[in-house]
Parts: structure tokens; C-alpha cells; sequence
């Protein structure tokens, strides 16, 4: 009896946990379509993230050491229309046509992988290859050069 209300404990405290890790960063768009039309009204570029931070270690890491921190959101939101793609371990439909429909352009060798795309998200500006708050600041000021902001 108390092996089994430990095992209902344990699962009743983990699940939550699970499906938070799948969540975007706070101020993270989810929806491409919503996305586009708010970087095409505002004429800003795109930062998209690709990230499995359910089940990738350096996803996790990088959600945990600079994606969540305030100074870092307050950043993002000022230069930027951030994008948050969730990759699944096993590629499903969902994605695969996400992919197809949205990111023909992009070739995903594995995450996390960081890309600055145009307002369109039509082309990439900017790769993010520093994962700090100084690589995603360079990598957004050089796409709002090319935009000509």
C-alpha cells in the first residue's frame, strides 16, 4: 500500500513537471502565422528557437542558464519577435509539416539551433552560433542592419 501511494506521489508531482519543460520561454510566440504578422507589423526581425527542452541537455541548459532570465526576456522583447519551435525527439506530423510549410529553408542538424529570420520568415538573416546574451544581441542588431533599421 504505501509502495503504490508513493508511485501516485511521485507521478502526481512529475507530470506537471513534464509538460512544463515543453512551455516557451515567457513573451515566446509558439504560432509561426502569429509571428509573421507581428514582425511584419512591428518590421522587426524573427528569432527562432528550435528546442527540445524536454529531452535535450543543452536545450535544457539553455532555457535554464539565460532563456528564463528577466534582463534576457527584456532584451529579446526590445529587438526582436521570438519564436519558439518545440522539436520532438521522433519527428511527428505536427512538426514535419510545420517544417515543411514554414522552414523549407532551414536545415535542422540539431538543436537547440538559433536562426534570425526576416519579418516574412522567408530567409534567415542571422545565424546564432554564441549561446549568450551577447551572441543573441550581435546576431539581432547585424538582422536589423539588413532590415535597415
Amino acid at each position: 500500500m504505501k509502495k503504490a501511494a508513493f508511485v501516485f506521489l511521485f507521478a502526481l508531482i512529475s507530470i506537471p513537471a513534464l509538460f512544463a519543460a515543453v512551455s516557451p520561454p515567457a513573451g515566446w510566440l509558439t504560432d509561426v502565422a502569429a509571428a509573421r504578422e507581428r514582425a511584419q507589423k512591428e518590421n522587426r526581425p524573427v528569432l527562432v528557437l528550435f528546442s527540445g527542452t524536454d529531452w535535450c541537455p543543452p536545450c535544457k541548459a539553455l532555457r535554464h542558464d539565460l532563456l528564463d532570465a528577466p534582463e534576457f526576456q527584456a532584451m529579446i522583447a526590445q529587438k526582436c519577435v521570438a519564436l519558439y519551435i518545440h522539436v520532438p525527439v521522433r519527428a511527428d506530423d505536427r512538426f514535419s509539416r510545420t517544417m515543411k510549410e514554414n522552414f523549407s529553408f532551414v536545415r535542422l542538424e540539431g538543436v537547440p539551433t538559433i536562426i534570425v529570420t526576416d519579418p516574412e520568415i522567408g530567409k534567415i538573416l542571422e545565424h546564432v552560433r554564441r549561446r549568450s546574451a551577447a551572441g543573441f544581441a550581435d546576431a539581432l542588431d547585424a538582422a536589423s542592419r539588413k532590415l535597415g533599421k
